[in-house]
This record gives C-alpha cells, sequence and structure tokens, in this order.
C-alpha cells in the first residue's frame, strides 16, 4: 500500500470518516433541494407575470377617457410591432399553487379575430379541446391549472375558491392550453366595438423582441393618463419579491455553510488528534510536513467532493420522483437539475475545505514531535 494514498486512507478509515461525509451530504442536500425549489416557484412566477410582458407590452388607460391618438399612432407606425391585440376587460385570476406558495395570473377577454394572435404572441398552443366561440361564454385554461384542480373539458367555472380560480362570471371549460405563458383566453365582446375597446387597452408584440425601442418611445411620452407596462416595468415590480426570495436562499446557505464548518472542524481535529503518532512515523521515515499537510488536504477535499457529488445525485434523484408521485399529478414540476442551484451547493465543499484546512496547518506547525509516543 502505498504511504500516502489518499483513497487507500478513505477506504480503511471509513467509519471514521463517514460522520463527516453525511454532514457534507446532508448540508448539499439541504441547499441544492432549497436551491431548486426556489428557481422552480420563481419560474413559475415568469410563466404568470414576466412571460408574458416578455413577450407583449401592455398599454391601457388609467381612467375611463380613452388614451391620446399619440399613443395609438406611434403603435400603429412602429413597423417593428407585429401584433395589436385589443383587451376588452380582464375576466378575473386563478391562482396556482406551486411547492413553494401560490401564484397568481390573469385572464383576458379578448376579440374572436384575436385569440389565434395572443396564443401565438405568446408562444401558447390548444393541447385539448377548441378556441372559444364568440359571446358563448367559453373558456381556454393552462394545462397545469386543468391538473391541479382536476378539470376537464365542459365543467364549468365561476367564483369558486375551492378550484383556486376566481371569474367574473360562469365559463365553460372548451379547451386547454400549454406553453411558456399561463393564461386564461376568452372572447364574449357583447356590443364593444374595436376602435373604442383599443383606445382603453392593448397589447402589442414586436417582430424583433430585441428590439424595445418603440417600448422607449412609448416611456419617454410620459403620459400620466397611460399605463404601460413591458418586461422591464414587470420586473421592477417583482424585483422586492425577489430580493426576499434571494436573501431567504443566502441567510440559509450561510447557516448551513457556518454549522458545517463548525461540526466538520470539531470532527477533523478529533481524526487529527488520533493520526499524531501516524504522521511522526511519517515525518520519521522522511516525509516533510508539507508532504503530510498536502495529503490531509487530498483527503478533505476527495471527502468533500464525493460527499457534494453524492447529496446533489441523492438530491436529483430525490425531486424525480416527488414529481413522478407528488407534483406532476397535481400540475407542478420541480426542475431537478439547475446549473446555478449546483453552483450554490458546490460553495458548501468550498468553504468547508478552506475553513477546516486552517487548523490542521497550525497544528502541524506546533507539533513536536520529540515526545510522541512512537
Amino acid at each position: 500500500m502505498k504511504p500516502l494514498s489518499t483513497i487507500a486512507y478513505l477506504k480503511n478509515n471509513a467509519k471514521k470518516v463517514l460522520p463527516g461525509f453525511i454532514c457534507m451530504a446532508l448540508g448539499i442536500f439541504i441547499i441544492y433541494f432549497f436551491s431548486i425549489i426556489l428557481y422552480s416557484s420563481i419560474f413559475q412566477i415568469n410563466r404568470g407575470s414576466l412571460n408574458i410582458f416578455e413577450k407583449v407590452t401592455s398599454v391601457r388607460s388609467n381612467t375611463k377617457d380613452p388614451m391620446p391618438d399619440k399613443i395609438l399612432n406611434k403603435i400603429e407606425e412602429a413597423s417593428n410591432v407585429e401584433y395589436i391585440i385589443p383587451i376588452i376587460n380582464n375576466i378575473g385570476s386563478f391562482r396556482y399553487k406551486s411547492p413553494f406558495g401560490d401564484i397568481s395570473t390573469e385572464g383576458f377577454n379578448v376579440f374572436e379575430e384575436d385569440i389565434p394572435k395572443i396564443l401565438k404572441a405568446f408562444d401558447i398552443k390548444l393541447v385539448e379541446g377548441k378556441l372559444p366561440s364568440a359571446n358563448s361564454n367559453e373558456l381556454l385554461i393552462p394545462l397545469k391549472i386543468a391538473k391541479q384542480n382536476k378539470i376537464k373539458i365542459g365543467d364549468y367555472l365561476s367564483k369558486d375558491p375551492d378550484s383556486n380560480v376566481i371569474l367574473n362570471k360562469r365559463y365553460k371549460v372548451c379547451g386547454i392550453i400549454d406553453g411558456t405563458v399561463d393564461t386564461m383566453i376568452t372572447t364574449n365582446a357583447g356590443y364593444a366595438k374595436r376602435e373604442e375597446v383599443l383606445k382603453q387597452s392593448l397589447m402589442f408584440s414586436l417582430k424583433n423582441k430585441n428590439d424595445k425601442m418603440i417600448n422607449d418611445e412609448l416611456t419617454a411620452m410620459k403620459e400620466s393618463k397611460v399605463t404601460i407596462i413591458d418586461y422591464r416595468s414587470a420586473y421592477d415590480e417583482l424585483n422586492e419579491l425577489f430580493k426576499i426570495m434571494n436573501s431567504l436562499k443566502f441567510i440559509l446557505n450561510f447557516i448551513v455553510i457556518s454549522v458545517l464548518c463548525i461540526s466538520l472542524g470539531n470532527l477533523n481535529h478529533i481524526l487529527f488528534s488520533n493520526r499524531k503518532d501516524e504522521f511522526a512515523i511519517l515525518i520519521a521515515i522522511g516525509y516533510k510536513k508539507t508532504t503530510i499537510y498536502k495529503r490531509i488536504l487530498k483527503e478533505n477535499i476527495t471527502l468533500n467532493l464525493l460527499a457534494f457529488i453524492f447529496g446533489v445525485a441523492f438530491t436529483i434523484i430525490a425531486v424525480e420522483l416527488l414529481n413522478i408521485v407528488v407534483f406532476k399529478p397535481n400540475g407542478q414540476y420541480v426542475y431537478s437539475f439547475h446549473v446555478g442551484s449546483i453552483f450554490t451547493a458546490f460553495l458548501v465543499p468550498l468553504f468547508v475545505s478552506i475553513s477546516n484546512m486552517i487548523p490542521p496547518l497550525r497544528n502541524l506547525k506546533a507539533m513536536d514531535y520529540k515526545y510522541l509516543n512512537i
């Protein structure tokens, strides 16, 4: 056996290093699991709000008076505008229950001829049923809401807190939609005229999503009676929520890393004390303190990396099982693999390895091998 074999040491002293391995793997599981839950929740918030305004810009009057003609003219004359969709009114909202909490999303009432446009603008596809007919109180609902509340084609929805849907009237579900945006769509124009609705509320999509010049031009008009919501303004509104969620993530990471640094530091100190005679023998046969320190460093890094790989792999398997058994049947989904969350989890072995290698270095320097019992 090689006297400085890292793998040999870990294999022959499995019982001694197992507590440290378990602590590290558990800490990584906690950090990674919380991170992907948080990421999945933010992803769902995006589907219900930010993703909408990433694809379209909302322009509406704050009062009963119509918007100024210069606003409409600017939108209609812009060469980058693809679709202009009048919004007759908001029909209500639904609450999507994510693993991290409830997320509320609005539904829209549009003219029948605009339904294909809004579906294309939102990148939504009809997966079951049909599109709503004009003035028939028919409704398209998201696939996840249908799964979560066991809603089928032909069911009726209204103000029903039990189904997490609150609407302005009774609707019949005619179709189920799915895509990058979660929303509800109906077409009940009644006697509303398109040109009048356009002056009150509309959405428009862009041919080139990267060219936001029209949004900047509309904002620069500074019309106090007109509200313009695009991705940037919607993100600013949600930024405080994201800050709170990221603060919770930072606090949890700090607590877990601190506890692991202290607990594993104590475990490593005990292991080091029990190996003093071993280190003395290595010195006696010609090994330098720097070589011994490198061995301890390699052992700690190897153990922490193995725990990291195990912790991440275990979390991915556990989350996928939860998706199959719990989340997916209820219209929910947690992303088991996320590079950013893996990087966050990697901070655990990184900081623990750094903090736990300082005491052995100081102890090696302070050791007096003349008085060791060898």
